[in-house]
């Protein structure tokens, strides 16, 4: 290879645009798996957190959740209009609590969507997205091969782009590693429609050794519109 050429590589790759087209998106993703979570302790973590969500119309309320990978357990706990509501899987089986009782009237499950399908789903999204990037390790879980070094929020990232079969989900997700260390600060995602979101990450927590995003800020696409935060202002080792 002429050195002029080498130079100029050398050139590109402290810009990390030569790293990019090197990289592969499993490499990518092992490599940042490896920063968040180094022991591989993700599958049998146990943990519990206190998330505090505000909105841009002042409605903000405080959850605990606690998460036991080990034992296929997930609760989450909330308070809307002065009722306590506690939404508990243990692998699939769901249990739901409306100030303390399973007693409840079709009328409560549609106003505080209590119905074992929403308790499900609920599970999903808050442990797809504190696990990642180990969950997309998932089956079905498509990687992307291509790495491409692009700006977000201001910065230079290596992006990976992730799909996944019919049947497990329709949108095609972004996620933004820093080219340094590896760390996922942030990610975005496409709906079928056209429409989507982008969400910047800011700070780590660490349970059992796994480094948790701490802040999640979430904004619309299509107009830059901010949607909510969610602070994860307390978190520890489930005892």
């Amino acid at each position: 290879m002429p050195k002029s050429v080498i130079v100029l590589c050398f050139l590109i790759a402290l810009s990390g645009n030569c790293y990019s087209q090197q990289i592969t998106g499993k490499e990518l993703l092992e490599k940042s798996i490896n920063y968040h979570d180094p022991q591989g302790k993700w599958t049998s973590l146990r943990a519990q957190m206190t998330l505090e969500q505000t909105r841009p119309d002042g409605n903000g309320r405080k959850s605990e959740l606690t998460i036991n990978n080990d034992e296929g357990y997930f609760q989450l706990v909330d308070s809307t209009d002065g009722h306590e509501i506690v939404k508990t899987t243990i692998y699939d089986s769901c249990i739901v609590t409306l100030d303390g009782s399973q007693d409840f009237s079709e009328e409560m499950v549609e106003k505080y969507r209590l119905s074992d399908d929403r308790v499900r789903r609920m599970r999903n999204y808050y442990v797809y997205l504190y696990g990642l990037p180990m969950k997309l390790t998932d089956p079905g879980t498509n990687i992307g091969d291509e790495v491409a070094t692009v700006e977000f929020n201001g910065k230079e990232y290596l992006e990976l782009k992730v799909t996944y079969d019919e049947g497990v989900g329709s949108d095609d997700w972004f996620f933004y590693m820093n080219p340094e260390t590896f760390a996922m600060e942030g990610y975005k995602f496409n709906h079928q429609n056209g429409k989507g979101e982008y969400i910047y990450l800011e700070g780590l927590t660490t349970i059992e050794g796994v480094k948790i995003p701490k802040l999640r800020k979430w904004y619309v696409i299509q107009d830059d519109r901010f949607l909510g935060a969610d602070d994860l202002i307390k978190s520890s080792p489930l005892e």
